[in-house]
This record gives structure tokens, sequence and C-alpha cells, in this order.
């Protein structure tokens, strides 16, 4: 849809939505909450999907290098379909039936290892695969599925814990707790804008992923110092430094999984880099809550044996 020299700036404005929108949505949240109540988190979702869905209709066109599927492999969405669901069912109730103690859990972790092996070795095979796999042969693509996954899961455990470190322990209303986050967002379209930029003059897509990392890792030892003393002037710069570092890092780390695939492959590799980090942070998500629980229960018998 973009020539080549508007492609990184399509890009940043893309990945605008995708990382500032998990930053702001506890803003907006928060309001909804103090101001409503919790179920207007969801309710607010449907004038904008629907708004989204006939913006899509009308101006967003079929691809024309999009390859025509001789038939429709519905067993292997079938076997995606039970694969990532009961995953991520697991990911969800494994914190709350501690996870391989409950039978549960374990009857979803196996359907879900058994569904996903099975549908991998049927794609392989299969001549008209709904997800095509091989696509991961290519080693630069593999390493930006393994840094995008990494990327999901700490970007999604840090929006999970911050949020229940202000509000459980600090004693801050939903709508304070989003205005706290609101400079990450800001930071992260500064960053996606600039990265851009920088990607476009020939700088190192490379280097800038790697500052973005560097950038991030610090914002998170500044966090590692928050205490029940810390106040919102202790909050701004390593909120927005994690902004920022997540910035830098996601408009190159798309252009380097891209980078060596073919016009035809682009569609399926890009389904494939989506889903990746989105199931990280499905697990970053669930890792965060099951730490949290952890702590807080070796915490509270610490303090019983102290009573």
């Amino acid at each position: 849809m973009f020539p080549p020299a508007e492609a990184g700036t399509a890009m940043a404005i893309f990945g605008m939505g995708i990382m500032a929108g998990p930053a702001l949505g506890p803003t907006v949240g928060g309001w909804l909450t103090d101001a409503y109540s919790w179920p207007w988190i969801f309710y607010i979702n449907l004038p904008f999907g629907i708004v989204a869905l006939l913006l899509t209709l009308l101006y967003v066109p079929d691809s024309a290098v999009q390859k025509k599927a001789g038939s429709i492999d519905y067993f292997g969405l079938i076997l995606l379909a039970i694969g990532i669901g009961t995953l991520q069912t697991m990911l969800e109730r494994g914190e709350k039936f501690d996870w391989f103690e409950s039978r549960e859990i374990v009857t979803l972790g196996v359907t879900a290892f058994v569904a996903l092996f099975w549908f991998a070795i049927h794609e392989l095979e299969t001549q008209h695969p709904i997800v095509d796999l091989r696509v991961m042969k290519d080693k630069q693509f593999s390493a930006s599925l393994i840094y995008a996954f990494f990327t999901g899961a700490v970007l999604y455990c840090t929006i999970f814990m911050f949020p229940v470190y202000a509000q459980s322990l600090m004693g801050f209303t939903a709508f304070q707790t989003g205005m706290f986050i609101l400079p990450t967002a800001i930071a992260t379209a500064i960053a996606l804008a600039l990265s851009s930029k920088l990607v476009q003059r020939g700088v190192s897509a490379k280097g800038i992923v790697l500052v973005g990392t560097l950038c991030f890792c610090y914002a998170m030892w500044l966090h590692n110092h928050f205490t029940t003393e810390s106040g919102a002037d202790d909050f701004f710069w390593p909120l927005v430094l994690r902004g920022f570092g997540l910035g830098l890092i996601f408009m190159p780390l798309n252009n380097l999984a891209m980078a060596n695939m073919s016009v035809e492959n682009i569609g399926n590799a890009s389904g494939i880099y989506n889903l990746t980090r989105m199931l990280g942070g499905s697990v970053g998500i669930a890792t965060a809550a099951t730490m949290f629980s952890s702590l807080q229960h070796s915490q509270r018998s610490y303090l019983l044996e102290h009573l």
C-alpha cells in the first residue's frame, strides 16, 4: 500500500496504536472506573470497534500480491484454535489454581502442547497451509520472533504490575494511576517517530533496538527502587524511559523481522510475528501474577511468624 520511502513512517504510525494503546488504556480505564463503573472499560470498546471495522472496509483494500489459496485448511484452523485457546485459558487460570497442582491446568497444558505440535507438523506437510511456518527458516525472522515474544512479555508484565502496586500498596485511585502512566504513552509515540526517521536516514536498526533495550533495562532498574514512600515525582522518569525504550524497539524490530520476506510472504510473516508478541504478553502477565501472588504469600507468612 505504501512506497518504500513511506513504509517506515507508515509502520511508525501503525506502531503508535499497538504500543501507545496499552499505555493509554489505564488512563482512560481509570477515569471510566472512577466516574462510572468497571464494566464501562468493556462497553467503551464497542463504538471504537464499529468505527474501526467501517474504516477498514472503506479504506483498506485487499493486497495486490496476496496469494489465493486453492483450498481452506480447516483441519489446521481447528488445531490452531484449540491450541491457542487452551494455552490462553491455561495462562489466565494457572495462578488461580496453583498451576500444575491442578488437574484442569495439566489437562489444558497437555491439550495445548499436543494441538500446537500437531498443528506445526500438519502445516509443514499440507499443500495449502493456513499459516505457512516455512517462513521461519529465515534466521533473522526467527530471531526477531524470539525478541518480539520477550518484548510482549515485558510490555504487558509492566503494564499489569504498576497499577497493582500503585493501587494496592500506595492507595491511589484508578484514574490517578492512569495519569501516572500517561507519560509512558507520550514517550512511546515520540520514540516511534524518532526511530522511523533514524531508520530512513540509514541508522542501523539493530543499533536502535540495542539502545531501546538498554533504555528499558535502566528503566526497570529504576522501577526496582520504588517503595511505599515513592510518589509521583519518583514515578515520572522511570515510566517515561520505559515507554521511550519500548518505542525505540518496536519499529526497527519489525523492519528486521520483515527484511528478508518476499512481498507475497509479508502478510503471513506479519501474522506470525504479531501472534508471537501477543502470546509473549500473555506469558508475561501470567508470570507477573504468579510471582506477585507468591510474594504476597511469603511475606504474609513472614509477618505472621513475627507477630
